[in-house]
């Protein structure tokens, strides 16, 4: 009797320690390419791999210049285990850095962790990517771009590879957590901006934007779009929940083309709130029921001290695009043409134009609420020659 209660004391202790020093998984790298992981980051806490805000909020964090919490790298092909992990849910993002000269694919996954269970194994593949994270700005400032093409010849420009097969794409007037139906680059060719028109008296510099399109305090939408559980409705805008509250009122919206630099800004009568984007759906030509052909979402809270404009094209994850910044009532995106996917290129014509909306995402009752302002005419962009 002593001899099976000791036995089972024993076994009650191993399984304590085992408890005590946590679960493990076991990840392997299916991809040719080097794969760097974290898990749990703090920035990140709270979000699921599945969640509507994911690829907004991985933004945010390759955004942030910080170096921790530090990826550990992965070989192609290699495994490794994971230990001292609390029983449950964790949230593992990975990156992989592919010779793919602009962007690294960026992945989230969803891992389950039980010491009764004994160590779990992942897969991890680059496709579908969430997020195409530009290489060199914050969190990849390790990786310049110029890592694999400076033995380039300096009259071939680096082609942009794409990373991997098509990922899921999102309803249109998706709301800032959404990916937006399309999604890519409203912004011409670097030496040659589309159906613009110099100024009269040709300006080597100028402050500030020059006004698009600028709207009354007293303005507002007859109706509204409402998305919540996947459902879709037009609704009045007296029904709207969101209309009154800071940044989703557009005072004004500029821009300007100078050399190969794109400028867009947009003014608020109030603050910037973080649960708001402002789209811009690019249409390369209008007809009848089509979708835009890309979108541009502006994030102006994303970070303390900036925002995040995430690029959205058809078949395709999002992609961070420019350098976004406040300035009290203001947010401004700056971004080089020349980092402009060619392929998009054709979509901005002498008749491009794009819708601009507001977008409010109420994270308790997972309701989008997005409101129209103009249509505005590539052409309207200020062109400034030197």
């Amino acid at each position: 009797m002593k001899k099976l209660l000791g036995a089972a004391l024993l076994i009650a202790c191993a399984s304590c320690l085992a408890f005590a020093e946590g679960a493990a998984i076991a990840i392997q790298n299916e991809e040719s390419s080097t794969l760097y992981f974290v898990v749990d980051p703090p920035e990140l806490s709270g979000l699921s791999a599945g969640s509507p805000m994911a690829a907004t909020r991985l933004a945010e964090y390759f955004s942030a210049s910080s170096s921790e919490p530090r990826f550990t790298p992965l070989a192609p092909g290699a495994q490794t285990t994971i230990s001292g992990l609390a029983n449950g849910t964790h949230l593992l993002v990975v990156f992989f850095a592919t010779q793919d000269p602009d962007t690294f694919p960026v992945r989230a996954v969803s891992v389950t962790a039980d010491s009764a269970m004994g160590e779990r194994f992942y897969a991890v593949y680059a496709s579908p990517p969430l997020l195409e994270a530009p290489r060199g700005l914050g969190r990849l400032a390790e990786f310049p771009p110029s890592r694999f093409t400076a033995a380039a010849p300096q009259e071939t420009p680096p082609q942009t590879a794409q990373a991997g097969p098509p990922a899921e794409t999102a309803p249109q007037n998706a709301a800032p957590s959404e990916a937006p139906p399309q999604a890519a680059e409203a912004t011409p060719p670097a030496q040659t901006p589309p159906a613009q028109t110099p100024p009269a008296a040709a300006v080597s510099s100028a402050p500030g934007s020059p006004t698009i399109a600028s709207f009354s305090p007293s303005y507002q939408p007859v109706a509204f779009t409402r998305e919540a559980k996947g459902e879709f409705a037009v609704q009045g805008i007296e029904q709207s929940r969101s209309w009154n509250l800071a940044g989703t009122r557009i005072m004004e919206i500029g821009g300007r083309i100078e050399g190969s630099k794109l400028t867009l800004s947009l003014s608020v009568a109030e603050g910037f709130s973080p649960d708001v984007s402002y789209f811009f759906y690019v249409f390369g030509a209008r007809r009848a029921g089509a979708a835009d052909d890309f979108t541009l979402e502006m994030r102006p809270r994303a970070l303390p001290s900036r925002g995040v404009c995430l690029l959205w094209r058809p078949g395709a994850g999002p992609s961070m695009f420019g350098t976004v910044t406040v300035s009290g009532t203001t947010v401004t995106l700056e971004a080089s043409l020349a980092d402009v996917p060619q392929d998009l290129v054709p979509d901005v014509g002498p008749g491009a134009t794009f819708d601009l909306t507001s977008c409010r995402f109420d994270q308790s009752s997972g309701v989008y609420e997005e409101f129209y302002f103009a249509t505005v005419a590539m052409a309207d962009i200020t062109v400034f020659r030197r």
